[in-house]
């Protein structure tokens, strides 16, 4: 999928972002950014970027990818800039290490299709990819954000309404589905570990399931699915009954979330990072988006390979809203948004 990065909600999308941002803290610092071609890592370099431009932030950024080409054609804008650089790297091999102020890790497949193509793929390229980011770290002085996911959790069988950071939930070993939610537990060990050896600065987040223009072609999650489909003027197909409960955040209140964890949350700690604007039914996430762009909605419960297999999955954001976070606007208003940003 494509997006229109001129259009005026997008623009109003970044300034919302940096107005939430002490811009104080970032002038003139640097930060290196994995996984910069994905949802996460696009909205956070176009934020920074906004600043350098609009605010005259003076901010380095040092974006990681596996190719250039896809880099080149995500942010050709700011290619011959001076404040963007480019450097290969692939989660599954050692991390290069670049003198900086910031890491945010965001690399890693998160994609359902992969965990079922490539289980071993995606539990050891968390657990690499992190261990290399955080000897960059270590070896820089760098602050750094590892982002975890609020899968690690597993299903809520405790009948909660919300699970917070010290909530266990049920989470079965017996398939490689487990692949993706045990290696961002033990992503969040290593945390832990470097920072009880190393004394360092590491910032945890958990995010829930996060949706918005940035999305990629190949993110083959069912809300981007959904996206796309009504995008395309197509009926929107859900493969299960719809029934799982799930927390929801657009992608721009997402980064400004993770840029709060990073400048004001604690050492270690980790944070949810979700909207209970928006915490549905997959069913009704779908359903608003049929809505919303008139097109059909049919159930076909067929299943989906490397699909989660939880049925509730509510997160708890209080420790997130108590370092004076607030989401902009309701899961509606977000869905339009984000199929009018969409080419």
């Amino acid at each position: 999928m494509s997006f229109d990065r001129s259009h005026p909600l997008y623009q109003e999308d970044l300034k919302q972002i940096a107005e939430k941002i002490h811009k104080e803290s970032v002038v003139g610092k640097s930060f290196m950014i994995t996984g910069a071609t994905g949802l996460l890592g696009t909205l956070l370099i176009d934020t920074l970027m906004w600043m350098n431009i609009n605010l005259d932030s003076d901010i380095k950024i040092y974006a990681l990818g596996r190719s250039q080409k896809r880099m080149k054609d995500r942010f050709s804008e700011y290619w011959d800039d001076d404040r963007f650089e480019f450097h290969e790297y692939d989660a599954t091999k050692e991390a290069p290490f670049i003198k900086t102020d910031f890491i945010i890790h965001c690399a890693g497949s998160s994609h359902p299709k992969l965990f079922a193509e490539d289980p071993v793929g995606t539990l050891m390229g968390n657990i690499i990819g992190t261990n290399g980011v955080l000897e960059v770290a270590r070896k820089s002085g760098a602050i750094s954000l590892i982002l975890s996911s609020g899968e690690i959790y597993g299903d809520n069988t405790e009948g909660r309404c919300k699970m917070d950071e010290e909530f266990q939930g049920k989470l079965s070993l017996n398939n490689s589905r487990s692949c993706y939610s045990e290696g961002k537990r033990a992503v969040e060990s290593l945390c832990q570990s470097y920072l009880a050896q190393y004394g360092m600065s590491i910032k945890i987040a958990r995010p829930c399931r996060i949706f918005g223009p940035t999305m990629t072609t190949a993110d083959n999650k069912a809300s981007a699915q959904f996206l796309k489909s009504a995008k395309e003027g197509k009926d929107i197909v859900l493969k299960s009954s719809g029934e799982q409960m799930f927390s929801y955040i657009y992608g721009a209140d997402a980064v400004s979330a993770l840029l709060t964890i990073l400048l004001k949350g604690e050492n270690g700690v980790p944070y949810n990072v979700s909207d209970d604007r928006s915490d549905v039914r997959l069913k009704d996430f779908a359903t608003t988006i049929s809505d919303i762009a008139n097109v059909g909605f049919e159930i076909v419960s067929t299943g989906e390979a490397g699909g989660s297999k939880v049925q509730n999955a509510i997160l708890d954001n209080s420790r997130l809203k108590s370092l004076g976070w607030n989401s902009t606007r309701d899961i509606k208003s977000n869905i339009r948004r984000t199929l009018v940003i969409l080419n």
